[in-house]
């Protein structure tokens, strides 16, 4: 598999040169490892033209900009690869590609999109600009990509820009955006666990049943790790009456007691004496299990 990287990498870095004369030979070549059985290979084949291109952007932004069309999912796919590279250098000229690509209709390229976004704004985070124009978008995969990408991205250093945008998407309508809020919020808690509480607790200010779900849903990874940290707001949370707010909360609950059985168990023991019947109902489903 090395010989073959190495290959790859000589193969990709032709294409720039390839394109001058013969761009049926460029497309072939590129198609022969974008297309390859082996993601290892394909990626390799998005990064290497993108760093390849980085000396020849415009060359390299038009080729894939042709291709962005095309019906094989993987050349899609190793398109938004290479979008991530190119994007280190200059993100302007191929922002309105990734938001085509963003709402692809193959889950793996809104996830290699999503990727590209996080790439690209950790090294330029003047990029939000652009992405948090994208949480108005009427297509629910436009925004997915948004909220997915923060916590992998600029979240890694500087959570405090990631929670803005975030916070725009926290309520909405569809729960594939929201899980990629939570799953932000989660990716940021290992590092921020406090920052990413205050925030949630700021969300949770709001009487939006969605809103709140997020609020839930994104405190997993406290709640298993750092338990004693989440269970103020989670408690808050589970006064909630509405069941789709509390389901949530009884799911990360019980994710949680996988890890930490006893400090659950003694916990949902002591919320079966508060008066609030909703935080009694909660302890007795995590209790069931």
């Amino acid at each position: 598999m090395e010989k073959e990287i190495l290959e790859c990498r000589q193969a990709m870095t032709m294409i720039l040169y390839m394109l001058e004369t013969d761009y049926n030979g460029a497309f072939e070549l590129f198609a022969k490892y974008a297309t390859h059985n082996s993601g290892k290979m394909r990626r390799t084949a998005g990064e290497e033209v993108g760093k390849s291109g980085q000396e020849s952007y415009s060359k390299i932004h038009n080729f894939l900009h042709s291709l962005l069309g095309n019906d094989i999912v993987n050349i899609r796919w190793t398109i938004a690869i290479a979008y991530g590279e190119l994007g280190r250098i200059n993100f302007q000229p191929i922002i309105a590609d990734l938001k085509v690509l963003a709402n692809d209709a193959d889950w793996t390229v809104r996830e290699s999109v999503s990727g590209a976004l996080a790439t690209i704004h950790e090294y330029h985070p003047e990029m939000l600009v652009s992405l948090e124009n994208w949480t108005t978008d009427t297509k629910e995969n436009v925004r997915r990509a948004v909220a997915e990408s923060l916590g992998r991205g600029v979240g890694k250093k500087n959570p405090e820009l990631a929670f803005p945008i975030l916070k725009k998407l926290s309520g909405d309508e569809s729960v594939y955006v929201r899980k990629a809020v939570a799953d932000s919020c989660r990716n940021m808690s290992r590092r921020y666990s406090d920052m990413v509480i205050e925030n949630l607790s700021e969300w949770n200010e709001s009487a939006d049943v969605n809103t709140r779900w997020t609020v839930a849903d994104g405190l997993r990874y406290i709640a298993r790790k750092k338990t004693s940290e989440a269970i103020p707001l989670l408690l808050s949370v589970a006064k909630d009456s509405r069941r789709y707010v509390q389901g949530c909360v009884i799911s990360v609950l019980r994710e949680a007691k996988k890890e930490n059985m006893d400090t659950i168990c003694d916990i949902m023991n002591q919320w079966l004496s508060y008066d609030d019947h909703n935080i009694q109902h909660i302890a007795k489903e995590v209790l069931k299990f």
